[in-house]
């Protein structure tokens, strides 16, 4: 997902109003630290949340599934403009097919929460790189590698055409695969790396992967995907085609709320408890704020490594 902060209220004008109720304008500071204390005692210490009303924000969010859509218009104090499915499922029109021909078994359908999806993990499709399984101290050995510009011989490296180690051949994400895996990963018998690699690659565009740790969920998103491409292809009218339309399917709008909205936002949809799509995009919302507000929403933020 990406977040851009389209526009926001200066804090004068909360400060402005918070002043109209007593007639203090003489005490003002033009939204200097004077005025940045008094909205957040008042509006903060004190409660009194209609002064945060005056604060509004207008960010631009691009990625979201429409699983999380959906949550984020519970917060029913914004304004949500979204992309219509109306006038935009034609961008499918030119899609190649996204069927996934994989077999999975109870062996392939899961990697231990390791990642595999790096193209230049052996770039399976040209290279047999594994006959049999291997351990580490035979990775190496001649008989059962089948490209000799793979590995060296002397059985304690394990090189690919990129020059990866034993500790990094398979890092993904900054998630490193151990040698024990690597046989899991490109057994020719099981799947083509690169194959699984551009259908996900090419399927991001339109739809959010909750879990790329598990073969099985990957491939009943792209099914779905696939399914809503040929209605589309087809020449079935959008308005029956988004009845297929999967919950992962991406995408963009503008939301516009204000400051007592947006506190009550982050103090739900970043606590641990809220679906992981939805935290993020609290973080990010959070982050792309004036650094001269954060000290307004930083109390509603539940903590966590990313801050």
């Amino acid at each position: 997902m990406k977040i851009n902060l389209l526009h926001y209220t200066p804090l004068y004008v909360c400060a402005r109003a918070i002043r109209t109720c007593w007639d203090s304008h003489s005490k003002s500071d033009n939204g200097g630290d004077i005025d940045k204390d008094l909205i957040h005692r008042i509006g903060n210490v004190n409660k009194h949340k209609s002064t945060l009303e005056h604060l509004v924000y207008s960010f631009e969010i691009i990625g979201i599934s429409r699983a999380c859509l959906q949550e984020l218009a519970r917060h029913r104090i914004a304004s949500l403009s979204v992309k219509s499915t109306r006038y935009t499922l034609k961008e499918l029109n030119k899609e190649e097919s996204f069927f996934c021909d994989i077999e999975i078994t109870d062996d392939n359908d899961s990697f231990s929460n390791e990642r595999f999806f790096n193209k230049n993990i052996c770039e399976a499709n040209h290279e047999k790189t594994c006959r049999d399984k291997f351990s580490k101290e035979n990775i190496c050995e001649a008989n059962l590698v089948s490209n000799e510009n793979i590995c060296e011989t002397n059985r304690d490296k394990f090189f690919n055409e990129n020059g990866f180690s034993n500790e990094n051949i398979c890092n993904t994400n900054h998630e490193t695969f151990s040698n024990k895996n690597i046989y899991e990963i490109i057994n020719r018998d099981r799947f083509s790396n690169e194959n699984i690699y551009k259908l996900v690659n090419r399927a991001k565009k339109y739809i959010v992967f909750n879990d790329l740790n598990d073969l099985r969920h990957i491939k009943r998103q792209l099914d779905t995907l696939e399914n809503l491409r040929l209605s589309i292809q087809e020449g079935i009218p959008n308005d029956k085609a988004k009845y297929v339309l999967p919950e992962s399917y991406k995408t963009s709008l503008v939301w516009t709320i204000n400051g007592r909205s947006l506190q009550n936002f982050l103090s739900l949809r970043t606590d641990k408890r809220a679906l992981k799509e939805i935290r993020d995009l609290g973080l990010q919302i959070f982050l792309n704020l004036p650094k001269e507000h954060k000290y307004l929403y930083e109390g509603f933020v539940k903590r966590n490594d990313n801050l």
